[in-house]
């Protein structure tokens, strides 16, 4: 996927495979497909979607047909009913991002990190980010549609670690 955004990523697996599945497990899930939005290229867990449908299925059921339909990439943990006003991406109260930076080559975590092999100073990167936290206008990181949206977000605390991740080859307990 190339992003959760509008006609990207599930959305567009979503749609595409909707009219795949028939019988009593059809899961209709209409134009109203809402989601956090993620840029492309990134990587999300816990990521939260909701749909509106006309059946009157049990969670099982909407998780089951969903699984027939959508990417083995894609694994659905939990479903249960919302609010009928719940909107996943205008609802959500905050988002938690993790970068990792890869020191050493690994064929586990290329897709999921940002390669860089100099010297890293995390008394000086510690001291920088600083900079970063509070409230910030990221309107220069906007494609220019806010159509009303504030751009204008919070960075509540930023980590600094230095840590082996968890699937590290040679990593012991």
């Amino acid at each position: 996927f190339r992003g959760f955004g509008e006609g990207d990523g599930l959305h567009a697996a979503a749609r595409g495979q909707n009219r795949r599945i028939t019988g009593q497990h059809a899961v209709d899930i209409g134009p109203d497909l809402n989601l956090l939005r993620t840029d492309a290229g990134t990587h999300t867990v816990g990521q939260i979607a909701n749909f509106k449908t006309a059946k009157n299925l049990k969670p099982e059921v909407i998780k089951r047909a969903l699984f027939a339909f959508l990417p083995s990439q894609i694994y659905i943990k939990q479903v249960e009913q919302a609010a009928s006003h719940f909107h996943a991406r205008y609802n959500a109260r905050k988002k938690l991002y993790r970068y990792l930076i890869l020191r050493q080559p690994s064929p586990f975590l290329y897709s999921y990190s940002f390669p860089y092999y100099g010297s890293l100073s995390l008394p000086e990167m510690r001291k920088a980010a600083k900079y970063l936290k509070g409230r910030h206008n990221f309107r220069s990181f906007c494609d220019g549609k806010l159509e009303g949206r504030n751009p204008i977000r919070c960075i509540n605390k930023i980590t600094i670690s230095h840590r082996l991740p968890p699937i590290y080859p040679g990593q012991s307990k």
